[in-house]
């Protein structure tokens, strides 16, 4: 790993364009008259500020990889470092809840109908996050090699894309508790359920293998 690139240009811009797309879509989007609403100019506007999540998305598990990388031995087995990084992953996730949080006293839990419970258990992007990134450390401490992780990785993005049209299909909540059935589809108003958003993020940390061994440093690819 002493090969590796420290950091990566291309990353840290890709970053602070994503960052601007996200802060400038929000607020056209609240502030801009719906005169202007129309025409060339916002229909590019919309198709570019459409591409902000995928690019988060995979930078997120672009990072995730290239980060890895740096420390593999200390995440591909048991260690201190797993726990305080899936810690770190559980907290994206409750924090994604809790920024959804429905009553002010936990007494009004009972009269809670079920749009508030909906509101309450929407998956939003940093519960997608949060579980991918946890999934896709579990999947360094099964495949211990970084070649083959990505490989892993690439074909978990390849499941989800492929059963995003059946998954979507189904109405979960006959079948699973609404807790886990907001995590599938947009049925119970989730904004980023894991079917197909993960995919980005799968996609993204198999990226970040071929960016760090394949494209910056070619030759130890078949070492790895």
């Amino acid at each position: 790993t002493d090969r590796l690139p420290s950091r990566s240009i291309l990353l840290d811009s890709a970053r602070a364009l994503a960052v601007v797309f996200m802060i400038q879509g929000h607020t056209l989007d609240v502030l801009l008259a719906p005169a202007y609403r129309q025409g060339t100019v916002f229909s590019s506007w919309l198709f570019l500020r459409g591409l902000t999540a995928p690019m988060f998305f995979i930078l997120s598990g672009t990072s995730f990889t290239v980060a890895s990388l740096r420390r593999w031995d200390s995440y591909a087995k048991y260690s201190p470092d797993i726990s305080r990084r899936l810690r770190r992953y559980l907290f994206f996730v409750v924090l994604g809840y809790l920024m959804h949080w429905p009553v002010k006293a936990f007494r009004d839990f009972g009269r809670l109908d079920t749009a508030g419970w909906q509101g309450w258990l929407q998956v939003d992007v940093l519960q997608c996050v949060g579980l991918t990134l946890m999934f896709l450390q579990i999947l360094i401490w099964l495949t211990k090699t970084p070649k083959r992780f990505a490989g892993y990785a690439l074909g978990a993005c390849i499941v989800v894309v492929l059963l995003t049209p059946v998954l979507w299909g189904i109405d979960w909540t006959a079948h699973l508790p609404l807790l886990l059935a907001s995590l599938l589809n947009i049925q119970t108003g989730s904004l980023f359920p894991l079917f197909p958003w993960s995919a980005y993020l799968l996609f993204g940390s198999a990226l970040g293998y071929v960016y760090a061994y394949v494209w910056s440093n070619p030759q130890s690819f078949s070492k790895w």
